[in-house]
C-alpha cells in the first residue's frame, strides 16, 4: 500500500502545476517502485539513507528534471514523506 504524508501531496501538487508531465511520470514510478509488497532496495534506484533514524529510503525520478522521493517503510506500506527536485535534497534532508 502507497500512503502521502501532507508535505509530500502538497509537493506533487507543486510538480503537477509547474510541470504536469513530470507529474504523471513522477506518480508513475512511485507506483511502480513503492506500491508492492516487497521493495526491492537495490542502491540504484532505491537506497537506504545511512545514520537517519527511523530509517529513510530515497527512490530516484529522472523525469525531465531529476527528483527524489523519501520514504518510510512500515510492515505492509511506504508512506511518501517529500517528493523534490534533486537540487533540493540537500535542504530536506537536514529536516529528518
Amino acid at each position: 500500500m502507497l500512503l502521502f504524508d501532507p508535505k509530500a501531496e502538497r509537493d506533487l501538487r507543486e510538480i503537477q502545476r509547474k510541470r504536469p508531465s513530470d507529474f504523471q511520470y513522477i506518480l508513475a514510478e512511485l507506483e511502480k517502485h513503492l506500491n508492492k509488497s516487497s521493495i526491492a532496495v537495490n542502491g540504484n534506484k532505491i537506497k537506504l539513507l545511512q545514520g537517519i533514524i527511523p530509517s529513510l529510503y530515497r527512490l530516484r525520478i529522472n523525469a525531465s528534471i531529476s527528483h527524489r522521493a523519501f520514504f518510510r517503510i512500515f510492515s505492509d506500506r511506504a508512506i511518501v514523506l517529500r517528493v523534490v527536485a534533486k537540487k533540493d535534497t540537500d535542504r530536506i534532508l537536514k529536516d529528518f
